[in-house]
């Protein structure tokens, strides 16, 4: 009781910031509360005297006219109608509407920022963003036509929605879902819905970071615990890293024999493809030479 009274003002607000059905129920509980201290105060003859004319009810009465402030009837006098009428401005017209009104601006202010996520399934994961990720949407989208394709990343997402914007069509624009996030979080990893039948996995990062190809490769363990146990077929992974004596390592690594922790086989649920961006510039080029 005594920590109730101490953080009643934190613990209202952590339940009212919550969400809409923290919020609703907060507004049905102050309305009821409302409703009933009417009641209660209709009760006084010289605010409510059912006898003096026609009348539906006391419960009716007062809510009608918490609705409607047009709506009083004759058994009640003045003082008690003015009550009500801006009892029910306030409560029941003015805090309705502004709730729905703060649900649906922070809903907006949500998607924004890309703290929404979406139960999608069949759909394409992207973990991380750079300057490479419009071509990659146009790759994937060739590939994966009507899929979504779900991006994470620590940067803006307003200002990944803008790149983007910039740089790929409109029918591939539709299609992506952006969500702000780090892939070294496994809450964060698990807003992908990655055991809902994901098609396809790339792992690029984040730019100009420190440790880039360990969290890359931490976060395809994360992503191993996630995937399906017993899934028909293995999901393709495609790893960036950076530097060109890990990638050479990791082309002759057999991953069969590499348990995550927990004792989880990467193998068993990903098909490991790391890649290097510098040597497929370096094969475009050395292509592009006449012999």
């Amino acid at each position: 009781m005594n920590y109730f009274k101490k953080n009643y003002k934190l613990l209202f607000d952590r339940s009212f910031s919550s969400g809409l059905g923290k919020q609703i129920i907060w507004l049905l509980a102050i309305m009821l509360v409302v409703y009933v201290l009417l009641i209660i105060l209709s009760h006084i003859k010289t605010f409510y005297s059912p006898e003096e004319g026609e009348s539906l009810g006391r419960w009716y009465d007062v809510i009608f006219l918490l609705m409607d402030p047009g709506s009083s009837s004759g058994a009640m006098s003045s003082p008690f109608v003015i009550i009500c009428a801006l009892i029910g401005l306030v409560v029941f017209s003015g805090m309705l509407i502004s709730v729905i009104s703060n649900v649906l601006e922070r809903r907006v202010e949500s998607y924004i920022k890309g703290e929404t996520d979406y139960p999608v399934s069949n759909h394409v994961v992207i973990i991380g963003f750079n300057r490479s990720v419009p071509s990659l949407l146009t790759v994937i989208h060739k590939k994966h036509q009507d899929s979504y394709i779900v991006l994470m990343s620590e940067q803006e997402s307003l200002i990944i929605r803008d790149w983007i914007h910039a740089h790929v069509e409109s029918v591939i624009e539709d299609l992506l879902i952006v969500i702000n996030g780090t892939r070294k979080a496994v809450d964060d990893l698990a807003r992908l819905h990655l055991d809902n039948n994901v098609k396809e996995l790339y792992v690029l990062g984040e730019e100009e970071e420190l440790a880039h190809d360990a969290l890359n490769l931490e976060c395809v363990k994360y992503i191993s615990k996630l995937l399906p146990e017993n899934a028909k077929n293995k999901v393709e992974c495609h790893v960036q890293i950076d530097s060109q004596t890990t990638y050479s390592v990791l082309q002759q690594t057999d991953f069969s024999k590499t348990n995550t922790e927990g004792g989880i086989t990467i193998d068993n649920r990903i098909k490991f493809l790391p890649f290097n961006f510098n040597e497929i510039w370096s094969q475009k080029a050395l292509a592009t030479i006449p012999n």
